[in-house]
């Protein structure tokens, strides 16, 4: 059961495994052995801070939007790694020039595949293009464009998530400024709260609109309700559908138990009309762009229907070291103090039962939907419940310091721990993305009007194939893997062009342990010279 943890098999393959190996085993084993240092922690001076007025918080919240937003550019280089994540710029530019869609221009449609069209919707015959995502969180950063830099998404929202939480906990606690400040703190104090906010991930908007909503939804007011419901067709409409509902189901559930029919009418009839307007939204788009392609049609739910087809096994390790790497890119005492308030509130409190069955639902879900998270600092899939368990650890707080061990002493060592964690795996993220924000700045500065680029010969370097909607900068980015072998050359009469391949990936693979195979270079050699003909070769 636990040697895939270990990574001595191949049932957890791949970059969950790398990841594990390379960033989380340490903290895993470092925060763990401090853990079990810090039970011995059992005096000391109780822990009764001075209740915060709400500026004090926003005073927090103004350290992580710096914090994020400088760490974009120094954490990470300033780079957008993943294919998500550049789709969420792709969409962007569409957003902002007030379409739906983009249209390629005439003489690229024949070579729509090596432009990279994973992660799009496959309407009008690769004539147009827009990402399979849904629009939300382009259209948020389309927002922070206009402010200067699309990349304050993340740090507002971050922002906005911390204050939301301290509302709730202030309203939870009025009279508890220690409950207060670990909710908040836990969040502040998370690396994979501050490493996300520095990337263009849906994920901080669902973090900061769900707890947005809860802040709503306790006001217990009717014109709250409906602000919720606002709030909760942004949060579904954010990238995928799936998450924001399965944070509200469990609130929908505390109505229940306390008989709060009308309530439950209205937001169930609410979020019906959501979900609805949502899953029309691809088709409609596909409308736009000249007529609805095969499996747009429906296509949320066959996707969802194809992923659970293919589930195996393999699917639980790979869970496994997901929940593995969340705890180790959380605050030391998250975990342990949310499992202290869900054992002491489980049965007598209806809120903290909807605050942990959001994330275990989650957990369930993305199980049988998709183990396998791919890119993400921490376990991204989770990330729109950190909040809930934020607000678990303030209660279990409360169980701890009833029983004696809610020291001053307790929380300081176990936060300065955490901060040694953040520093690690914050220098840990650097280095993945460096090597392929290098080769992008390389690409981007080429005096070549077409890159192409060997997409085979380096981990991911299918990423750095990433092309603006109305292909308007340059160079133009080709994978070789697509390029068709007949007329290959008709896009280079009268340009230039210049070749990625082997060698200039080779800092990406050094990164990975993985060394260009010898039999590569001349198979990519060949390649090259056969795609160059009739066009003028540069260097990069």
């Amino acid at each position: 059961m636990i040697a895939p943890i270990l990574g001595i098999t191949a049932d957890a393959p791949g970059l969950s495994d790398f990841l594990w190996r390379q960033q989380d085993w340490p903290v895993v084993a470092a925060l763990g052995l401090l853990l079990a240092l810090l039970r011995r922690v059992r005096g000391g001076t109780a822990w009764k801070p001075t209740l915060w007025p709400f500026w004090g918080f926003a005073l927090v919240a103004l350290t992580v939007f710096a914090t994020a937003w400088a760490g974009h550019y120094l954490v990470m280089v300033g780079y957008d790694l993943s294919r998500d994540e550049q789709m969420v710029l792709f969409d962007t530019d569409i957003l902002r020039r007030g379409a739906l869609v983009a249209a390629l221009p005439t003489e690229w449609v024949a070579y729509a595949d090596p432009l990279n069209r994973v992660f799009t919707l496959p309407v009008a015959d690769r004539a147009m293009w827009v990402s399979g995502y849904l629009p939300g969180n382009a259209a948020l950063h389309a927002m922070a464009a206009m402010l200067g830099d699309v990349h304050l998404t993340g740090p507002l929202l971050a922002a906005l998530a911390l204050l939301a939480l301290a509302d709730i906990a202030r309203r939870l606690w009025p009279g508890d400024g220690a409950a207060q400040w670990v909710a908040a703190s836990t969040l502040a104090l998370s690396a994979q709260f501050l490493i996300t906010a520095m990337t263009t991930y849906a994920m901080t908007a669902h973090l900061a609109l769900n707890l947005l909503w809860l802040a709503l939804f306790l006001r217990d007011r009717w014109w709250a309700y409906a602000a919720a419901l606002l709030v909760g067709f942004v949060a579904t409409g954010l990238h995928q559908p799936v998450f924001h509902p399965l944070f509200v189901v469990p609130f929908l559930w505390w109505l229940v138990e306390r008989r709060r029919w009308p309530v439950l009418g209205l937001l169930v009839a609410g979020y019906a009309a959501i979900g609805l307007f949502w899953l029309w939204w691809p088709g409609m788009v596909a409308a736009q762009a000249g007529g609805m392609a095969a499996g747009v049609s429906g296509g949320l739910v066959e996707r969802a229907r194809d992923m659970i087809l293919a589930w195996d096994v393999g699917g639980i390790w790979l869970m496994a070291l997901n929940l593995l790497r969340f705890a180790a890119w959380q605050h030391l005492l998250l975990l342990p103090l949310a499992a202290a308030g869900i054992a002491a509130g489980w049965r007598r409190d209806g809120l903290v039962r909807a605050l942990i069955l959001g994330p275990l639902l989650t957990i369930a879900a993305m199980l049988l939907l998709l183990p396998y998270q791919g890119h993400g600092w921490g376990y991204r899939y989770l990330h729109g419940l950190i909040g809930n368990l934020c607000l678990l650890a303030g209660f279990g707080w409360i169980a701890l310091r009833d029983a004696g061990l809610g020291s001053r002493q307790l929380w300081r060592g176990a936060s300065a721990a955490t901060l040694i964690a953040i520093l690690w795996l914050g220098s840990s993220a650097h280095r993945m993305v460096a090597p392929y924000a290098a080769i992008d700045r390389r690409i981007a500065a080429s005096a070549a009007d077409i890159v192409l680029i060997d997409d085979h010969a380096a981990i991911f370097a299918q990423d750095l194939v990433y092309n603006p909607p109305w292909l308007d900068r340059r160079p133009v980015r080709l994978a070789v893997s697509a390029m068709p072998r007949p007329g290959a050359a008709e896009i280079c009469v009268g340009k230039s062009a210049a070749f990625v391949g082997a060698d200039e990936l080779a800092p990406i693979n050094a990164y990975f342990g993985q060394p260009s195979s010898p039999d590569h270079r001349p198979a990519k050699k060949a390649h090259e010279i056969l795609m160059l003909i009739e066009c003028t070769e540069v260097p990069l």
